[in-house]
């Protein structure tokens, strides 16, 4: 079966693609890790940086940059998998790394695939947990050797030895084992994949209320600036214009609930939508 991944944010904007030699580091003295990092002008770097990649020892970049402004959500985007790393790295930041369960084709073969995403603010799984496509992962940032917010997502064939341990099957091949994501989405996203299940309701907090709040946000009813996965009173109101909208609520309802219950009528229509 061929690998489909989903987009891990929304929307897809990509800045940066595979294997793109975009990103400039100051030259100095300093450590890497304190180096000021801009994007190239008109495909040099300014005067006072040179390229990064070589730096780092690779051929270029080792995934896609794509859309991911501060604190917006992340979303697991293969099959079912694992958590296999939480940890910080100097020029990616904070990350997590998620290896599927199963074997998929890709790159010629079939291995399990290992989805990074690096750059984050913070994070929402443990090692070893168990992750379906849809589970909220985190929070996008530019932590790390970064020119701005944004998220690094990488792809990278996975297969475990004799003595049980995970390995790049390409590890060699100039991008740390990376390969280019882009073949295998399937142009859907992440967060729409998974069903609404549990009914939510005012004073909750958690990764189902960040994601009803991501979801109402890209819709145009949640409007405040920030998804923060607290159902409180931003929240209540942008349920209630997405009850009344689809006439999931009457007159009386709309007066006394004021959208501060995310039951089954509703989760049914959003899920339908969806």
């Amino acid at each position: 079966m061929k690998l489909q991944l989903y987009y891990p944010i929304k929307p897809f904007i990509k800045y940066q693609n595979f294997g793109d030699n975009d990103a400039c580091s100051q030259i100095s003295t300093l450590p890497l890790a304190k180096r000021k990092i801009v994007a190239k002008k008109d495909g040099i770097c300014p005067v006072g940086y040179e390229e990064l990649y070589p730096l780092l020892g690779m051929k270029g970049h080792t995934g896609i940059d794509m859309f991911g402004g501060r604190g917006y959500p992340v979303y697991y985007c293969g099959p079912t998998g694992f958590v296999e790393e939480v940890q910080t790295e100097v020029e990616r930041g904070l990350g997590v790394g998620i290896i599927t369960n199963d074997k998929f084709e890709m790159e010629g073969g079939e291995y399990h695939a290992k989805t990074r995403y690096w750059h984050l603010m913070s994070y929402n799984v443990v090692k070893g947990q168990t992750v379906q496509t849809g589970d909220f992962i985190g929070l996008a940032n530019s932590t790390g050797l970064s020119s701005g917010d944004h998220l690094h997502f990488e792809l990278k064939p996975n297969i475990k030895n004799s003595m049980g341990v995970w390995y790049n099957v390409f590890q060699d091949n100039g991008y740390y084992g990376s390969v280019n994501p882009e073949p295998y989405f399937n142009k859907l996203y992440a967060q729409q994949a998974k069903r609404f299940d549990k009914n939510l309701e005012y004073g909750q907090s958690g990764s189902e209320v960040l994601r009803l709040q991501s979801i109402l946000k890209e819709m145009g009813f949640f409007t405040y600036p920030l998804c923060t996965g607290f159902y409180g009173s931003e929240t209540a109101k942008a349920v209630l214009a997405f009850q009344w909208k689809y006439k999931i609520i009457n007159s009386w309802q709309y007066i006394f609930y004021g959208g501060r219950y995310f039951h089954e009528k509703t989760r049914n229509k959003l899920n339908n939508l969806l």
